[in-house]
């Protein structure tokens, strides 16, 4: 497997909720990603990109404050596969315990994957293939999207 480091280009709306449109940062970055998820994730996501805070613990900051408690630390997240036309992701951790380290590896839905990495500015990935076959050009979007 190769990953390629990507960023969020935007969060949109669509017709039926939002679309996560990742591009690759260093390399592959002429393609972008979609990748439809539901309007909260998105709001969510956005929260993660701006760093905005809410008065309460929202579902993925619960997750990320559980997880430093415990001694753990956000490696990376990948978005690494795709059936039929669902997209699914990996979510890598680290867990420290006096000196030993445990690595940890979740299965999650991109979208959560996402908004946990833009909270803690964790790296995120993409499987090179899936940007090469699923990627389209950034061209695609100008004019069309509608920013949430």
């Amino acid at each position: 497997m190769t990953k390629v480091e990507a960023e969020v280009y935007e969060v949109g709306k669509t017709e039926k909720g939002s679309v996560i449109l990742l591009q690759g940062k260093r390399t592959l970055n002429n393609k972008i990603l979609p990748i439809l998820c539901n309007p909260m994730q998105g709001r969510s996501i956005k929260k993660g990109l701006t760093q905005a805070t809410s008065t309460r613990p929202q579902t993925h900051d619960l997750f990320l404050e559980i997880l430093n408690e415990v001694g753990g630390a956000l490696d990376e997240v990948v978005i690494d596969d795709i059936e039929d036309g669902i997209y699914y992701a990996k979510i890598h951790i680290s867990v420290y315990d006096n000196e030993n380290q445990k690595e940890i590896t979740l299965d999650a839905r991109p979208s959560d994957s996402i908004a946990i990495a833009t909270r803690e500015r964790a790296p995120i990935y993409v499987e090179e293939k899936l940007l090469k076959e699923k990627g389209v050009p950034p061209s695609s979007f100008e004019g069309e999207s509608q920013k949430s």
